[in-house]
């Protein structure tokens, strides 16, 4: 999955390349820093200080670059302590690679990111934070829907609000410009 996510950002096959390109494309969609979990979850504990201040979404494509490279290298990936599993990893690839592929489409006017695209984008950090991932709908909560669902269209919603509001001002504020 990382060389998919490397060949399709031109980052070659050097580690920090992709660590640097991903985080620059996806820098509108993060949504949850390190900084921001260390108190609900011990999945970032052992991170270093200096990554307080770095999305979620970055941690797990450096860890999925490193992974790829113990893979390719013989590595004993069972010494690694990661903060997700190869499942965990290659569900949220297939999950990400899509939607940054019309994230790169829509920077190139060639695609118009949908509320539904950019929710799910935004869900990626809060995904990442999760340990459930396939837990049973009806044990976490009420709903029929998984806990990913609900994440994704909670982030929807949150985008359909956000733009609503900046559309209403910027309304508000040429009108108000317009009278004077």
């Amino acid at each position: 999955m990382a060389a998919a996510f490397e060949t399709f950002l031109d980052s070659g096959s050097q580690c920090n390349h992709l660590v640097k390109k991903f985080p620059d494309q996806w820098k509108h969609y993060g949504t949850v820093k390190i900084s921001e979990t260390l108190s609900s979850t011990n999945r970032f504990a052992g991170l270093k200080q200096n990554d307080a201040n770095t999305f979620i979404h970055s941690v797990w494509i450096r860890e999925l670059c490193v992974l790829r490279g113990m893979t390719i290298h013989s590595s004993p990936l069972h010494k690694r302590q990661n903060m997700w599993d190869d499942f965990q990893h290659l569900l949220m690839g297939s999950f990400v690679f899509p939607l940054l592929v019309k994230v790169l489409l829509s920077q190139e006017s060639l695609y118009l990111m949908t509320p539904e695209d950019a929710g799910s984008a935004r869900a990626v950090d809060k995904l990442l934070c999760l340990s459930d991932w396939g837990q049973d709908p009806k044990l976490h909560h009420s709903s029929e829907q998984s806990i990913w669902q609900d994440t994704i269209n909670d982030e929807i919603l949150a985008h359909i609000i956000e733009q609503g509001t900046q559309e209403l001002l910027k309304g508000l504020n040429d009108n108000q410009g317009g009278s004077s």
